[in-house]
């Protein structure tokens, strides 16, 4: 993937409270040359973080990568649009894609399909001269397991 070059930050704003050891933003504001983030959510002063973004890529990228084998899942408004959950904390932060149970299955759906896809276009004739077609077989269940448990730690 080609280098998204730097952003340059246009705006930022935000609104918060301090309360119960937390810093407590219903939202805030981020946008530059790329596009814009927006979030909501707490953050203690211990370093704790739990915050929702969403990262909306501007026209000309949301057009370039629109056409991106997942990219579909996340067009809202013709924009690329991608839900975020922030937690862990501020030393050690874990970022996962925020969906809905049903995203969730057609994210995992299609990511299964590509794999499958690509197996089958590129690998699958000489594994199953290699290997035989039953431990080919073998080796797609074994790839398809990798990838779900991949997509449960991403998702």
């Amino acid at each position: 993937m080609q280098s998204l070059g730097k952003e340059k930050l246009r705006n930022y704003s935000a609104s918060f409270t301090i309360k119960d050891g937390r810093i407590i933003s219903p939202a805030a504001t981020l946008s530059g040359n790329m596009g814009e983030i927006k979030a909501q959510g707490s953050c203690a002063l211990t370093g704790e973080m739990d915050y929702k973004l969403q990262l909306k890529l501007n026209k000309a990228l949301s057009d370039k990568y629109s056409k991106q084998p997942l990219a579909s899942l996340f067009i809202a408004d013709g924009a690329i649009e991608i839900p975020i959950k922030l937690t862990g904390s501020v030393r050690s932060p874990k970022a996962t894609l925020d969906l809905t149970e049903e995203k969730k299955a057609l994210f995992e759906d299609r990511v299964l399909q590509l794999v499958t896809d690509f197996y089958n276009d590129k690998l699958g004739s000489a594994a199953r001269k290699f290997l035989g077609e039953n431990e080919s077989g073998d080796l797609m269940q074994k790839i398809e397991s990798s990838v779900k448990e991949l997509l449960k730690k991403l998702l």
